[in-house]
């Protein structure tokens, strides 16, 4: 089970609010790391499962350095709440599903 903090939930703000500013704009990763987030990329996937389309573009420039902008595409179609703790999964969802014996066969 993935816990999520306080400190996740303000990064995630921080690193939205960044995308969401720079309207439509791709933002270069150093203005991302200039928020001081370790693990930005786990911010990104967070905000990502939340419904927002993030597109991301690479580019290597000739002697070799690799350079990243964010840009952000697209924001959930409907208002999405807060991340709930994970629970047990319903029956159906379970990978193999209900695994108990079939008590109408007959040998």
């Amino acid at each position: 089970m993935v816990r999520r903090t306080t400190t996740d939930r303000s990064q995630r703000s921080r690193i939205l609010g960044l995308l969401l500013s720079a309207r439509g704009s791709e933002v270069p990763l150093t203005r991302i790391l200039d928020l001081r987030i370790s693990q930005f990329g786990a911010r990104l996937s967070e905000i990502r499962g939340l419904g927002f389309r993030i597109v991301n573009r690479i580019e290597i420039t000739p002697d070799g350095e690799k350079r990243s902008w964010y840009r952000l595409v697209s924001g959930p179609s409907t208002p999405t709440a807060a991340p709930q703790p994970e629970s047990e999964p319903p029956e159906q969802s379970k990978l193999f599903g209900d695994i108990s014996p079939d008590r109408s066969y007959q040998e």
